[in-house]
């Protein structure tokens, strides 16, 4: 499954494979929000092609409303 699709606009999410629409193209070194499960997604170069990332939890605290 290609996972940037659209010409660069639209990345899927790889925690929970979202369809993130965006307004311009992702660059390499970009990080976007996940619109659903709100985790950060770097755009890596692996060799010719762009790919999403999941970065690391930076210390979010759990949300235990629920």
């Amino acid at each position: 499954m290609e996972m940037i699709q659209d010409d660069g606009r639209t990345v899927i999410c790889p925690e929970c494979y979202a369809y993130n629409r965006l307004e311009e193209p992702v660059v390499e070194g970009q990080v976007v929000l996940c619109q659903a499960c709100r985790v950060r997604i770097r755009i890596e170069r692996r060799g010719d092609d762009l790919v999403p990332i999941v970065l690391p939890d930076t210390g979010k605290e759990e949300d235990t409303t629920w």
